[in-house]
């Protein structure tokens, strides 16, 4: 593979061998080696500055300056390097949806426990056991008929929990994987256990 400047350029080629069948497969092993090699990524060692120069600790900054994936992915028929961003099936990149806190939703209710106080006192430490808590709180414990994902991101929003980049896709995998939530119908997720 030859880069010109800006771009890159594949060309591809026949071989052909006359031999026996260990020769043959001597020349292809000595082909698969050598498009292997082209398609590693370049790795480019830097040194930093040394401590003595600039006080910090030393350090060695490594780039690499193109995957395998990439290389392979970013040529068009014509031999030129193009950007590849990430695609579904249609080709356009997926957003996940935009969840709101619901205001009307009382999480200091009288006569029951506060989400607060209730998330501190089971201490989930991971994100599948808050995501839980939260509709547990919210089916059992508010008792809400109609629970959504903005309900769950309403009350770990109380509780400064990061909120996953996208909580609905989260619940349902959630759902998928362990079966403790039912997020068959996203306008009224339940509590399984």
């Amino acid at each position: 593979m030859a880069k010109k400047a800006g771009g890159s350029r594949l060309r591809v080629f026949f071989a052909e061998f006359d031999g026996d069948d260990e020769t043959v497969r001597e020349g292809l092993r000595t082909i698969a080696a050598a498009v292997n090699k082209t398609f590693q990524p370049k790795v480019v060692v830097k040194r930093l500055p040394s401590p003595a120069e600039n006080g910090e600790a030393d350090a060695i900054d490594v780039e690499f300056e193109q995957s395998a994936e990439e290389a392979e992915d970013s040529f068009e028929e014509d031999g030129e390097q193009q950007a590849t961003p990430s695609k579904r099936g249609n080709g356009s990149k997926r957003k996940p949806p935009t969840l709101s806190l619901v205001k009307e939703l009382d999480l200091r209710p009288k006569g029951k426990e506060s989400w607060r106080v209730f998330y501190e006192s089971k201490a989930p430490q991971k994100q599948i056991d808050k995501i839980t808590l939260a509709v547990y709180y919210l089916c059992n414990v508010l008792e809400i008929s109609g629970v959504t994902a903005n309900h769950v991101y309403t009350c770990l929003k109380d509780v400064s929990v990061k909120i996953p980049n996208d909580l609905p896709q989260t619940m349902r995998n959630i759902a998928n994987s362990r079966g403790i939530i039912d997020v068959s119908n996203s306008s009224d997720i339940k509590i399984t256990i």
